[in-house]
């Protein structure tokens, strides 16, 4: 593992307060399905693998250093425009809601009042069968990684944890993520309250200069040439890798379609360099970087948990059977996958069945 950065955050080990409390419990549901990543997500958290935490109405992300630096990318479900005008109803209702906002704090009256109206503020999740993967309902989530086709992987369960110590120091930050920032939700309660009026600083009222004059158009001086520098993306699969393996355990067209993304990926590239009406401006075009062909190792993890999920359960012996290859080298491989949280086994005898999740 690689050392940890010197920026990290460091997720506090503390009960921490109620909206933080609630926070790390919304992830209860997915212990039964995800407990390996979730528990290896909040060991990265403690461990202050964590850095450079952002957000934005109804984004979170960061990075996480593991082996090495993954980005993880949070999606919130932002509320709806009827449901903004229920939470607008509800603060509106108490001045002591309003004025706890203003401070920068969600009180705890105002999501308790929600819930008893069908609007819940925190996420919930929900799971669901299907490729040993769990839908969720009001968060996904984007990673590099080579589990982000089953999220959430440990990396975005690290970047959630992290999150619940944000909420202590800043509860505005739960609005923020369902898709409001604290002037936004300011405003909208102003002008619900009947001030329409659109406000203005003292130095607003100075005069504005004229615009100025001439060719709008065309700049008063020439412009020098200016480099430019087009670099490859980090994977020219990305799609590939958000999609997830192919239904129906067809693992032969994903080996297909992955050169035809490389090759669209380098002609892009040549397209920019070789396009006629760019101006010769000496351009320095980055090195396409090839994409390693998966090692036999992973095509061989990739078909054993293809075969065990279309079989639902096995026997080692009967995957060894249609894999053609020895049973001591499937069992090896099932243990690895169970230590990911990939595979799941009932019984420790001959009689031992696989399944996948």
């Amino acid at each position: 593992m690689s050392r940890r950065p010197s920026d990290g955050i460091i997720a506090s080990q503390r009960p921490g307060g109620w909206l933080s409390r609630h926070w790390r419990a919304s992830m209860k549901p997915l212990e039964m399905t995800h407990g390996p990543f979730v528990s290896r997500g909040r060991t990265l958290a403690r461990g202050g693998r964590v850095r450079d935490l952002w957000f934005s109405p109804g984004l979170a992300g960061a990075e996480v250093v593991d082996r090495e630096t993954f980005r993880v990318t949070l999606r919130f479900r932002t509320l709806e425009v009827d449901e903004w005008q229920q939470v607008r109803k509800a603060l509106l209702s108490k001045l002591s809601s309003i004025a706890a906002l203003m401070e920068g704090s969600v009180p705890r009256s105002l999501l308790s009042q929600l819930d008893e109206e069908g609007l819940r503020l925190l996420p919930s999740w929900r799971r669901t069968w299907g490729r040993g993967a769990s839908l969720i309902r009001d968060v996904d989530a984007d990673c590099d990684c080579d589990n982000a086709w089953r999220l959430p992987c440990a990396h975005a369960a690290a970047v959630y944890a992290v999150l619940a110590d944000a909420l202590d120091g800043d509860p505005f930050l739960l609005l923020t993520l369902r898709g409001r920032s604290r002037p936004q939700l300011l405003n909208e309660l102003r002008v619900a309250w009947g001030d329409k009026q659109p406000l203005r600083r003292d130095d607003d009222e100075a005069e504005e200069e004229p615009p100025p004059t001439g060719n709008w158009y065309s700049s008063p001086q020439p412009l020098g040439q200016i480099p430019y520098s087009f670099a490859d993306a980090e994977t020219a699969t990305a799609g590939l890798r958000a999609l997830g393996p192919p239904p129906g355990g067809e693992t032969d067209l994903h080996r297909a379609l992955v050169p035809l993304y490389e090759a669209g990926a380098r002609h892009a590239l040549e397209l920019v360099h070789d396009d006629p009406t760019v101006p010769p401006m000496t351009p320095t075009p980055a090195p396409i970087r090839r994409i390693k062909a998966p090692s036999p190792e992973k095509r061989f993890a990739e078909k054993l948990v293809d075969l065990l999920d279309a079989l639902v359960s096995a026997k080692t012996n009967t995957l060894a059977e249609k894999l053609g290859v020895a049973p001591a080298a499937v069992r090896r491989e099932l243990l690895e996958l169970e230590n990911a949280g990939l595979v799941t086994r009932k019984g420790r005898t001959r009689g031992t069945l696989w399944s996948v999740g």
